[in-house]
């Protein structure tokens, strides 16, 4: 008879091209390793044309499960190479909130801590970094 604790792991085989991986919290995940191989040039964004190869183009290819703030594309500087969270720039995101939305710096400030920045919407909440 078998145990219900084996029944209840299951394999599945991976694609090739792709490589599991474990998040910060230990969960294994799968990645796309032609897209993300350090040995590998990585992909760049193409500043000319704005469909193809875009930051947040490139991170869906990378981590298919990443969240993005709404609104912040102009932002993103990256992603972190261990969770694969997307990566903003909180200056920029105030930039934008001041130019798009006609907030002074101080509502800026305040509607990025309190709306954006404490947000936690799951494994993949993007991470928002002051730069020195």
């Amino acid at each position: 008879m078998q145990s219900s604790l084996v029944s209840s792991y299951m394999s599945f085989p991976i694609e090739l091209g792709t490589k599991s991986v474990k998040t910060l919290d230990r969960k294994e995940m799968t990645i796309n390793e032609e897209i993300f191989n350090p040995i590998e040039p990585k992909k760049k964004v193409v500043d000319n044309e704005p469909c193809l190869n875009t930051c947040r183009d490139i991170i869906s290819d990378i981590n298919s499960e990443a969240l993005f703030a709404d609104g912040f594309d102009d932002a993103i500087v990256g992603y972190d190479a261990v969770g694969f969270r997307v990566v903003y720039d909180y200056d920029k995101c105030s930039d934008i909130l001041m130019k798009r939305d006609g907030m002074t710096e101080h509502e800026a400030h305040e509607f990025m801590e309190f709306n954006v920045v404490s947000a936690y919407v799951g494994e993949f909440t993007p991470l928002f970094i002051n730069k020195i």
